[in-house]
């Protein structure tokens, strides 16, 4: 199991204890942070450990917490991922948002005040729903990318271990460097103190990206998107299914006509690219995610370091608009 909270602070704060175990947030441990490719058989991710919703949501929190200790902003942080579904950003395939990735984000609100246990701990805490259920309000939580917040910051922390790019003790160098500092744009922004510092996270973060959005991930979600897309309009599943765990959602799947496709999907091995007229070819773009991190003397690395700069260029000149079909074990 990947969690880097020992990592971001040395202990979980008191105030932050019983939100943990209210459903809405019990419910994120059984959605993993791999989108679906953790049910493949790609080399990458046939045996990765389960990297879950509820161990990156916590994570966020606590980066909050570390940096700000303000409370209202470190519960905004927990809750940003409160109305993920199962396999995460397939659905937004499902919903043809697979280039920003928002579809469910404005569900946030909603799933707060559902959970009787959370709405019941804010009146306690005399804290205002608004107040904790749009994190893009609080710039150490979010900001726009590729500028660094607590969630970029967490889940490549947590995929550089769950990838195995680097080890814990890096991760840890890493987040110690850091610190807030007030950005070009005025505002809170997490900064390296040293650019060796920022330069390696910017590398680990662009072979992150270089994941997120390869063959393999994008061939993949949509391929499951699809799968999931058919059996929701023919109502073999609900939209009320989309927030069991993603076990449910495979057996139920298992258990219906989809059986073969799902084993299709399950066996996927590798990809490559072929004739856009083979039945398998998949034409599917993709979000590129990359940070740019700021450092301790005002500027970004990239404006710095000329090998950096080199990556993302690299990275963000790459059109996936290209056919690629899945291959199979029997």
């Amino acid at each position: 199991m990947i969690s880097c909270a020992s990592i971001y602070h040395h202990e979980i704060p008191d105030f932050m204890k019983p939100y943990l175990e209210t459903e809405a947030i019990e419910r994120l441990k059984f959605v993993d942070m791999n989108c679906g490719m953790n049910y493949t058989s790609f080399r990458r991710f046939v045996h990765i450990e389960a990297y879950s919703r509820f161990h990156h949501s916590l994570g966020c929190a606590l980066i909050v917490w570390h940096f700000t200790h303000d409370q209202k902003q470190s519960l905004a942080a927990l809750f940003h991922d409160i109305a993920t579904p199962a396999f995460s950003h397939v659905i937004d395939f499902v919903h043809h948002d697979y280039l920003k990735q928002e579809t469910t984000e404005n569900l946030t609100a909603e799933f707060i005040r559902r959970d009787a246990g959370i709405t019941k701990l804010l009146e306690k805490d005399g804290i205002l729903l608004n107040e904790v259920s749009d994190y893009h309000i609080y710039p150490i939580a979010d900001n726009d990318s590729p500028r660094l917040s607590a969630d970029r910051l967490e889940y490549i922390c947590g995929d550089i271990l769950d990838f195995k790019l680097s080890d814990e003790e890096t991760v840890k160098r890493l987040y110690n460097d850091l610190c807030i500092m007030i950005n070009e744009e005025g505002h809170e922004e997490l900064v390296f103190m040293h650019d060796d510092y920022a330069s390696q996270f910017a590398h680990l973060a662009l072979e992150c990206g270089r994941i997120y959005s390869g063959d393999e991930n994008r061939y993949a979600m949509d391929f499951l998107a699809d799968l999931l897309r058919d059996a929701l309009d023919e109502k073999l599943l609900g939209e009320e299914d989309l927030y069991r765990s993603e076990e449910d959602v495979i057996a139920l799947l298992r258990n219906s006509r989809f059986k073969e496709r799902l084993k299709i999907f399950m066996n996927l091995c590798r990809t490559e690219r072929c004739d856009p007229t083979d039945p398998l070819s998949r034409v599917t773009d993709a979000k590129k995610r990359y940070i740019n991190p700021l450092c301790r003397n005002g500027y970004r690395i990239a404006a710095k370091n000329e090998n950096i700069r080199q990556e993302i260029r690299e990275f963000l000149d790459i059109d996936y608009r290209y056919p690629v079909k899945g291959v199979w074990n029997e």
